[in-house]
């Protein structure tokens, strides 16, 4: 600001500011202005008064600038002191020209015929502000009106003037809580829980909008599809079983006759308006399914349709692959007419026939070393009607009955596509049942053989009754299902080892593997140098190193690629008991886990097994169920301190193994309802892995 006594020559351009001393008209000070500017005017700013009654500092002055933005500026030499905008006088209360100061409403306004705003009194003049005028002034001055001091008038290129105040009363007195009790963190917790709930209740109850959405729709059959014996389609079968690296399952005993399959349709329409374009649509399959395509992309998907754009596919299984599940879906991926992106899954349930086949009762199966029992609270049902389906595959009862035996109601064999290594015998697994309770035996010579069997009966079981119950029939009770056997943790372990062991052994092949090609990079250079010398030197043997070496890697390269082999199917195995494990978990009569807290399980001990170069199934399942350990079975607080730690390779499998032994306790149901609970909190890490495990892998 301006002192008394010193006199400066402000000129202002249009979009520069000059300070000049009236002596010698040297440049004093400059700056540069980000806008049009249209006038400026100067103003006294008193001392500021002490709290005894004197003051402190010297008067001085101030400069306003205005612009051709409608804006008011105040600055302090060079220096803006402030720069805010003030809105006019119907919005004026929603916004604030400073933080934490809104203008009251005044009392006693002073208001002129073309006034911006009304005018409060005791307003100080010194207040560092900025505000905005109604048009563009060309002409300004601060006035006092009254007993209102440092009101801005200015005048525009149309003869309006308007007057203007900066700042606002300062409060009075301060506003002090009277109530100072403690803060009750339990009350604000369920009150927060409480209004999380109500969220969620009036999210779920709220449609889709029915204008926008894409409908997907899965039909799948429950028996095979007759076989094709068309030339042209045996031939496309026959070169996707050689791409494939498994083959397929034959219909018969040579390709001519066919190949196992069964044909999905997926249905896809669009219930809005217009088209939408780069419709996704996306298969994700057992490892034990093949087909030709999982993806499928859509142009142009039509709105407002009668009639569904149609997607066949045509699936078949791997005869090298022990199926872990029946489960599949479809999804389709999506962005609506306003950029929005939207997913839709269907979920599809393959045939038991497709997997499997109806046969004889083995008699090595009396010897089976792998055996669990299921009771029920219901009186025992017979097989035949209970697995319908599979009986369609013969033609009349008297083919069905030369296979199964006269004893199919009590007694059903069922056998795999696939072979055992060890053995090469075929994988089954037979199902007995007694004849005055409810209890159903699986045994098979294979526990991995276990999982499919025990789940689809136990689903079957569940469906059967349920509709008996629907129907009015029975006794009135829901079935209850229960494994009271031990579960096999020393044979899961076993299978447990075995995969990381192949993990290991591939990882010291691909070790080998660079190492024997960065050798031969090497020579190939060294021989390189060599042919292109004028007089080489001899080679010392240097030919037959490197073939030596093109032949230790080519042999390490096939280990490789059997270890792959290898790992895949014990990640398969792997898969199949992880998911008998948690089925025989589920049915454990102290534990009674529901569907749901048992898909709550499943996602902290995975039977999804994902092996790449970073990272495997043992160290991401022990990260989960360390955390499971860490927050939902701690006992004290010691327990509870989560230190995150890389994923990375263990030296072995004891500590996973000894997790697993400590997880499986009695506290598990409560653990699984106390995350059931929790996994639709927004943030909870419980919804965090769910989701994490739920979304599938696209290839868009």
């Amino acid at each position: 600001g301006m002192k008394d006594g010193q006199v400066d020559i402000i000129v202002l351009g249009e979009r520069t500011l000059f300070c000049l001393t009236p002596s010698n008209g040297q440049l004093r000070m400059q700056r540069r202005l980000d806008y049009h500017a249209s006038t400026m005017c100067l103003y006294r700013r008193p001392a500021a008064p002490m709290a005894g009654g004197g003051k402190v500092g010297a008067e001085c002055h101030n400069m306003i600038l205005a612009s051709y933005e409608k804006q008011l500026q105040i600055f302090s030499e060079s220096t803006l002191i402030w720069s805010a905008q003030v809105l006019p006088l119907g919005q004026y209360h929603q916004h604030h020209s400073a933080p934490g100061l809104l203008p009251p409403r005044p009392t006693a306004p002073l208001v002129s015929p073309h006034s911006t705003f009304a005018l409060p009194r005791n307003l100080r003049a010194d207040l560092p502000c900025a505000c905005q005028v109604p048009t563009p002034p060309i002409g300004m001055e601060v006035g006092k009106f009254g007993d209102t001091d440092g009101l801005i008038v200015t005048l525009d290129d149309d003869g309006v003037l308007a007057v203007n105040y900066l700042g606002t009363d300062p409060p009075t007195s301060a506003v002090v809580s009277s109530d100072r009790t403690e803060v009750n963190y339990e009350e604000i917790d369920e009150e927060h829980r409480r209004l999380l709930n109500i969220i969620r209740e009036s999210q779920q109850d709220r449609s889709a909008d029915p204008w926008d959405r894409v409908e997907l729709r899965v039909s799948c059959p429950k028996v095979l599809d007759r076989p094709e014996t068309n030339p042209v389609a045996v031939n496309d079968a026959a070169e996707l079983a050689e791409s494939s690296g498994t083959g397929l399952v034959l219909h018969g005993t040579t390709p001519a006759e066919g190949f196992v399959c069964v044909t999905v349709r997926i249905f896809v329409s669009y219930a809005g308006q217009g088209a939408l374009s780069n419709v996704q649509v996306t298969l994700n399959l057992p490892d034990s399914v093949v087909t030709r395509e999982t993806s499928f992309n859509i142009s142009s998907l039509k709105g407002q349709t009668s009639t569904p754009m149609v997607i066949p596919v045509q699936l078949y299984v791997s005869p090298t692959m022990l199926p872990s599940t029946l489960s599949a879906s479809a999804i389709c991926v999506y962005s609506t007419e306003s950029g929005e992106p939207r997913t839709v899954t269907a979920g599809i349930n393959l045939p038991l026939s497709f997997v499997c086949k109806l046969t004889s009762p083995q008699p090595r199966h009396k010897q089976s070393a792998y055996k669990l029992t299921l009771d029920t609270n219901k009186k025992p049902l017979q097989l035949v009607p209970l697995f319908e389906d599979m009986f369609s595959q013969f033609a009349n009862e008297e083919e069905a009955n030369a296979v199964t035996g006269a004893t199919a109601n009590s007694v059903l064999c069922l056998q795999y596509w696939c072979r055992d290594i060890a053995t090469g015998l075929p994988v089954d697994c037979s199902i007995l049942v007694s004849k005055n309770t409810g209890r159903y035996r699986i045994q098979s010579t294979s526990l991995s053989a276990l999982c499919l069997v025990a789940g689809e009966l136990t689903r079957r079981l569940k469906a059967w009754f349920k509709k008996e119950l629907e129907d009015g029939g029975g006794d009135g009770e829901a079935l209850v299902v229960s494994c009271s056997d031990e579960i096999p943790f020393q044979d899961y372990f076993a299978v447990i080892d075995q995969h990381f062991a192949l993990r290991e052994q591939l990882v010291e092949a691909n070790t080998a593997l660079n190492d024997r090609a960065h050798q031969l990079r090497v020579i190939e250079k060294r021989m390189l140098v060599r042919f292109k010398d004028r007089n080489p030197s001899p080679l010392n043997q240097l030919d037959m190193l490197m073939e030596d070496t093109y032949t230790q890697v080519m042999d390490i390269g096939g280990t490789v690629e059997q270890l792959q082999h290898h790992l895949r199917a014990a990640a398969n195995d792997l898969s199949c008991t992880t998911r008998l494990i948690l089925l025989l978990i589920q049915l454990r009569p102290d534990i009674r886990l529901g569907d749901e807290d048992a898909a709550m399980l499943a996602h902290f001990l995975s039977p999804i097994v994902v092996d790449n170069e970073s990272q495997g199934w043992e160290e991401t399942t022990d990260a989960a169920l360390t955390h499971l350990l860490k927050t939902s079975l701690a006992k004290t607080a010691k327990d509870s301190v989560i230190v995150h730690q890389p994923l990375v390779m263990p030296k072995d499998t004891s500590r996973l193994k000894k997790h697993i032994q400590v997880c499986h306790s009695s506290n598990v149901a409560l653990t699984c309802r106390h995350h059931s609970a929790r996994r639709s909190q927004p943030g909870s890490p419980a919804q965090l892995m769910m989701y994490l495990s739920d979304v599938p892998l696209i290839s868009m």
